[in-house]
């Protein structure tokens, strides 16, 4: 039997949940013109990722994917008509991909489609890309060449750090932390990740006071990150949950970033209902397609400083072999 209690907590939720199923819904067909663009985008890199998946496999069959390679060629030429950036990066490397495709089955005399190697010719003449992409062959030994006990000794003790000085971080610390970051796994490579770094003091202060979960060093530090991730980049409500694990992956090698710049931090979950996100968007000004994240004080910290000893699981409570 339902208990009362059990529905009024379920209209009290769905009540929270609703405008986020309706935002993610509208990201699915976009309406303004710039969220077209970046759905466009998005849609390229995804058709463009199978086909390089495909170049990469340890034996690519003569003709694969050419259904997926078809559909690249209409989003491609969807984009040079609608007049959108032709110097996109996604976009020129879109077409340098077929470009690709399109030699390797040469290369191993395989006729494709006649229509679809036409489509391609027609992409490189009206871009005036003619040159092709080359998927990276790799050295076993080079690739793992490192040293294996430093890197862990760099892992397993990460800290959160809770004490900042008031030391600026400048710009090109920063630019080189997110460039880290940036070399994290995505899916189908969309990069939905986007980072807002607030320095204003009265705005990373409006900011704190919406999380409670800073109190006591919030304010010590002197940059505050703002991690989100743009829905546009979803293919289908399936993939309603894609931006949160691309942030969570993002962000994981951003604090690694930090710390080998000397920068200490603490993520700041965001599970916070309806009113606080939205206050949150309001502050910031990001549109209904950025789903926030979570959020980072960062900061550099005095020479000494205290860390939770917090300890880990054993590994036999983590993992499962399943022979």
């Amino acid at each position: 039997m339902i208990s009362i209690s059990l529905v009024r907590r379920v209209l009290r939720y769905g009540k929270d949940l609703w405008p986020q199923f309706i935002s993610q819904i509208r990201c699915l067909h976009p309406s303004s013109e710039p969220d077209k663009y970046k759905h466009s985008v998005y849609r390229i890199i995804v058709s463009y990722h199978v086909i390089e998946k495909g170049l990469t496999m340890p034996s690519p069959k003569a003709g694969f994917g050419q259904k997926v390679v078809k559909s690249l060629c209409i989003l491609c030429k969807d984009y040079y008509e609608a007049g959108y950036q032709q110097s996109n990066v996604h976009f020129t490397h879109a077409v340098r991909v077929l470009n690709e495709y399109l030699e390797f089955n040469k290369r191993i005399h395989f006729s494709i489609e006649p229509e679809l190697e036409h489509a391609i010719l027609e992409l490189q003449t009206v871009t005036g890309i003619m040159v092709s992409s080359s998927q990276e062959q790799q050295e076993v030994g080079e690739f793992f060449q490192f040293d294996k006990d430093a890197i862990e000794h760099f892992f397993t003790s990460r800290r959160t750090i809770r004490n900042y000085l008031d030391t600026p971080i400048e710009k090109h610390v920063l630019d080189s932390c997110i460039r880290i970051a940036q070399s994290a796994p995505s899916s189908c490579n969309r990069q939905p990740v986007r980072v807002y770094a607030i320095t204003n003091p009265e705005l990373k202060s409006q900011v704190l006071s919406i999380h409670n979960g800073n109190r006591g060093f919030g304010h010590l530090a002197p940059m505050l990150l703002v991690v989100t991730s743009d829905q546009n980049s979803m293919m289908g409500f399936n993939e309603r949950n894609d931006g949160y694990i691309n942030a969570g992956l993002f962000s994981m090698n951003l604090v690694h970033a930090l710390r080998l710049h000397g920068i200490g931090n603490c993520i700041l979950n965001w599970s916070v209902m309806k009113d606080k996100d939205e206050a949150l968007r309001r502050l910031l000004h990001l549109s209904d397609a950025e789903a926030i994240c979570l959020l980072l004080t960062i900061g550099y910290v005095p020479d000494t400083f205290y860390t939770a000893v917090s300890p880990r699981n054993a590994v036999d409570d983590v993992l499962t072999v399943i022979s």
